[in-house]
């Protein structure tokens, strides 16, 4: 429909692929979908009310969704909208005044409904993904832990179990004794860099007034 014959069709999907898929932010991008999307439907479900067929350009939604978006513009016109002066202010005006551009703005307001609907799918697809991954990294956290408490209890049991001779626990209590008492710094008991009564730097010294 959009490929083939149709020469809008062909317009309005270059533009969606070249100009607005440009837009990184695909919030952004479907805002820009989802904005376009409402104005066209308006004017189709709404032919008679001219109400609907005309949006003020000072409308912020319009602004910001479509107006400043990539390639948003370029596909409101391409889908029959066009830009007016009324009375010193401006307008963006649906033309369809037969229904071969009525049939044009159906086409375009349908093919936004089209990629729309993908991306929503490719998003609760996604979302879908992330909750699976959620819940198999919780599964093999609790697994992991279990088997920590496991080998725990086994451990506790087997230690209890296994019986403890003198000649066994004599070398673990001397390396507990030994290790739970911290080394005993400062050595010297005088500030840094005295010594005590009775060192080897002092023995030397009697050695050095021997010798001479």
């Amino acid at each position: 429909l959009y490929t083939n014959d149709n020469r809008i069709g062909k317009k309005l999907l270059r533009v969606y692929d070249s100009e607005m898929k440009r837009e990184l932010n695909i919030e952004t991008f479907y805002n820009t979908m989802k904005t376009l999307n409402l104005i066209l439907s308006n004017v189709i479900e709404n032919p008679d009310q001219p109400k609907f067929q005309r949006v003020s350009s000072t409308s912020r939604l319009l602004k910001t969704s479509v107006l400043d978006a990539h390639g948003g513009t370029r596909y409101l016109v391409l889908s029959g909208f066009k830009k007016r002066e009324e009375d010193g202010k401006i307008f963006w005006v649906a033309d369809v005044d037969t229904s071969e551009k009525l049939q044009d703005m159906t086409l375009a307001r349908d093919l936004l409904a089209d990629k729309m609907l993908a991306i929503e799918q490719q998003k609760t697809l996604e979302q879908e993904k992330s909750k699976i991954e959620r819940v198999q990294h919780e599964q093999r956290a609790k697994i992991a832990m279990r088997q920590y408490q496991e080998d725990r209890e086994t451990w506790h049991q087997n230690r209890e179990k296994t019986p403890v001779t003198d000649s066994i626990a004599t070398p673990f209590r001397d390396r507990e004794e030994s290790t739970s008492v911290p080394p005993n710094f400062p050595m010297f008991d005088g500030p840094p860099g005295e010594l005590d009564e009775g060192s080897d730097e002092e023995g030397s010294n009697e050695e050095g007034v021997g010798q001479v």
